[in-house]
């Protein structure tokens, strides 16, 4: 499914971004909750491996995985955080610390609610898998 690999190589796009914005900033509390969004985000690619492990390993992930639901959900999560750690890296030298947490919030969150989705769908996955199937 090339929109789930696809969404693996945004993420990986918006670590790299947030990194930057790690090594470049020069203020104490920027680095700090860049490095908290930092840590976030791997979780996420965490996560996103894991589906991509199951989705190679299992057909019923695989099945739910195929869904024009869950394809729309991956590209559209993947574009608005590519978007969203783009625009944080943009203002960051702009705009001070205390106005930056707009920003850093609306990441924060989207990082947040992209997960909590990807776990439901492991955990969808696991169920379906541990169910046993009627007799025939």
């Amino acid at each position: 499914m090339q929109e789930l690999f696809g969404f693996g190589t945004d993420i990986r796009e918006v670590k790299r971004v947030l990194k930057e914005v790690y090594y470049t900033a020069r203020d104490p509390e920027t680095k700090e909750k860049t490095k908290e969004l930092v840590a976030d985000v791997i979780r996420l690619e965490e996560k996103v491996e894991m589906l991509q492990s199951l989705y190679n390993s299992s057909r019923n992930a695989r099945r739910i995985l195929k869904d024009n639901k869950a394809k729309a959900f991956l590209r559209k999560s993947g574009r608005a955080l590519s978007r969203r750690s783009e625009s944080y890296r943009d203002k960051h030298h702009q705009i001070p610390s205390t106005h930056l947490a707009k920003y850093r919030a609306t990441l924060e969150d989207h990082v947040e609610n992209v997960s909590k989705e990807i776990d439901s769908w492991v955990r969808s996955i696991e169920n379906i898998d541990e169910t046993p199937s009627p007799p025939s």
